[in-house]
């Protein structure tokens, strides 16, 4: 349910029941053309499909304080707002466990006023509605239309994003330890790696995934323990064996 609230400077607030009351901060050209500050999310989420990614990440800074901005493309999973067009987490770059989630789409994002204002700093103040305003206006800017070189910190942040949108793996495995099958489903066909496990993989371990990226049933296995981690020549004789029992057992 969508509530509109017309207020000065052309700004219009969309409230809706998000859990909690979250909206979506966009507004109006003199109330004639809608003005769309975020309207770079979607050349970015269409480039990341060209690319094959489904995240991506890049730098914004606010009031001197630098953040990693991870841009999660919900192609894989489902929405939680029918007006979600990506997923943004804002990490701070001095922890990047320190986040903040929030769905948006080309009119900006969905969040609660009071979460934002808390995590960015922003001060309460009676014109608060343009202070948000500002804020959007001035992320936009920030946000690219095609995928850049990613810096080392970009490239953790979107690691950690990945292993945060797979339900079936964990932010700190970030080690290496395995490339096992998936099985099958009921129906007797295939499991598929997850697109989430292909991109983690393609990052952390570059020679390894091009090895094994072709095959759709195996999966990449992570550990957080760094000693349990493999190299590359161990983990394919692995795979050898085992692959070659099974060809055996047939």
């Amino acid at each position: 349910m969508l509530m509109f609230v017309s207020v000065d400077y052309s700004i219009l607030y969309f409230y809706r029941l998000f859990g909690s009351v979250g909206h979506i901060i966009s507004w109006c050209n003199e109330g004639v053309a809608m003005h769309l500050p975020l309207q770079n999310l979607k050349a970015l989420r269409d480039a990341m499909r060209r690319q094959g990614w489904v995240v991506t990440c890049f730098d914004f800074t606010y009031k001197k304080r630098g953040y990693y901005v991870t841009v999660t493309d919900y192609i894989n999973s489902p929405k939680p707002d029918d007006f979600a067009l990506v997923h943004l987490c804002f990490m701070r770059k001095s922890d990047i466990t320190d986040s903040l989630s929030v769905p948006a789409n080309r009119n900006g994002i969905i969040v609660d006023p009071q979460t934002l204002r808390e995590f960015f700093g922003i001060e309460w103040a009676n014109n608060v509605g343009n202070l948000l305003r500002q804020f959007t206006e001035q992320f936009g800017k920030w946000i690219p239309v095609e995928i850049k070189d990613l810096s080392e910190g970009q490239k953790k942040a979107v690691v950690r994003q990945l292993g945060i949108s797979d339900a079936s793996d964990d932010p700190d495995k970030i080690y290496c330890i395995d490339v096992r099958r998936s099985g099958k489903k009921s129906d007797g066909s295939l499991k598929k790696r997850s697109p989430f496990n292909s991109q983690k993989s393609e990052f952390l371990r570059p020679e390894l995934y091009a090895k094994f990226k072709d095959d759709l049933n195996l999966s990449f296995c992570y550990s957080v323990d760094p000693s349990a981690e493999k190299t590359d020549r161990q983990i394919i004789a692995s795979v050898a064996a085992r692959e070659s029992t099974q060809l055996r057992r047939k």
